[in-house]
């Protein structure tokens, strides 16, 4: 409600009031997602059924996204697709691209997002349901069908949160054979990089190997341009590291208030180092405190954090399995979300993500509820023996 509140208040003072109405539109959305999916899982029967509806619905988005990656199909209502216009919208033109840029875009998944960045973001999110799960062979298909996807997606920051995810549900939340697996396979790809194995990726025609194999490369453009040593908008890493300086610009010339919903579109639109017509921040937190002040992005972060310890609370002591499990999985999720975020042009519409968070909101109240009533019946079992033992000290009469 603070979200609400604070962003309906700061079409006060933005600059563009219809994109500032978009935007509270956005997060009013976000908001009774989250309330609408605490509400459907108030017992812990609602919580189950609600999720393996959830599980359900992400792996036929799972199939269908790996199914566009391989080129077999694509679906109607993805912008590549020629059947776009169908759907109230226009479809990407891709007369202008050559055949290599033609062939890649044509190998992008979309999925129900309709957009590569978006979903492989959200499946980074969804990846611990898949990857903490109990049969081995869910764990190795639907891991390996996520990461091959995102892989597909290009986007390497969304590759970098599943390593993240990953290595949580391995060596936080994985038995000893888990750790010890992962470990190998880490030692395994640290053997092949030393042993010069990237010579042979470096001379690959791939584009999407040579994306990773300069994965170093682009981190080091992107801090050198977000220092101002060197701008480089002809790059992804450089275009997003002056996004980031428009914003964090802004921000300061606000006083730290921030320039309310929908402020962040006005920057990249006015600003004199306008990058490629683009008018996202491309970064879901930098969004948050540029727009919404520093005084609120403390907020969101604090609040934030706290989902994170609460989570981990339930999975390390909740006695229900089933609530362990997906405490498990949404910590892991939501702790590599903090990279994976980064990666879409924004995540505040979408919806699925803000369901996730309604789902661990219930996972912690259910869990907190259980143990208050626990903790209530073990006291009630007490009192009478107590009340009894004082009665016998003072009430009870003597007999020689």
């Amino acid at each position: 409600m603070v979200f609400v509140g604070w962003y309906a208040a700061s079409i006060l003072w933005a600059e563009d009031k219809m994109y500032a109405l978009q935007y509270c539109a956005y997060v009013v959305l976000a908001t009774l997602t989250v309330l609408y999916t605490t509400q459907i899982c108030r017992s812990p029967s609602r919580l189950t059924a609600a999720f393996k509806l959830v599980f359900l619905l992400i792996s036929v988005e799972i199939f269908l996204s790996a199914l566009e990656g391989l080129g077999l199909i694509r679906l109607p209502f993805s912008p590549y697709s020629q059947y776009y216009a169908y759907f109230g919208r226009e479809p990407e033109d891709l007369s202008g691209f050559g055949v290599w840029a033609s062939e890649y875009i044509a190998s992008l998944p979309t999925g129900f997002f309709s957009n590569p960045n978006n979903l492989a973001a959200f499946l980074a999110l969804a990846l611990p349901f898949f990857a903490l799960h109990q049969k081995w062979l869910v764990r190795i298909v639907a891991t390996s069908a996520i990461l091959y996807i995102v892989y597909m997606c290009g986007a390497r920051s969304v590759l970098v949160a599943c390593g993240l995810t990953l290595t949580i549900c391995v060596f936080v939340w994985g038995g000893i054979a888990g750790r010890f697996g992962g470990l190998m396979t880490a030692s395994l790809v640290v053997t092949i990089v030393g042993a010069g194995t990237l010579d042979l990726v470096s001379g690959s025609s791939n584009t999407r190997i040579l994306e990773l194999e300069g994965l170093g490369g682009a981190i080091g453009d992107f801090w050198a341009s977000l220092r101002g040593d060197a701008v480089l908008v002809d790059s992804s890493t450089g275009a997003r590291a002056q996004l980031i300086r428009n914003g964090l610009d802004a921000l300061y010339d606000s006083g730290g208030l921030g320039v309310g919903a929908g402020g962040s579109w006005v920057i990249q639109e006015k600003s004199l180092f306008q990058v490629r017509e683009i008018t996202s921040m491309h970064n879901f937190w930098i969004e948050l405190l540029v727009e919404g002040g520093v005084l609120f992005a403390l907020l969101f972060a604090a609040w934030y954090a706290r989902f994170l310890v609460q989570l981990w609370k339930v999975a390390k002591s909740s006695r229900s399995p089933e609530r362990r499990y997906l405490a498990k999985s949404l910590f892991a999720g939501f702790a590599g979300f903090i990279i994976g975020a980064i990666g879409p042009s924004t995540v505040i519409y979408m919806l699925p993500m803000w369901m996730l968070v309604g789902i661990g909101l219930s996972v912690i109240m259910l869990d907190s509820g259980e143990s208050e009533i626990a903790d209530s019946a073990k006291s009630s079992h007490r009192r009478p023996v107590e009340r009894l033992a004082m009665a016998g000290r003072t009430a009870l009469p003597r007999f020689n």
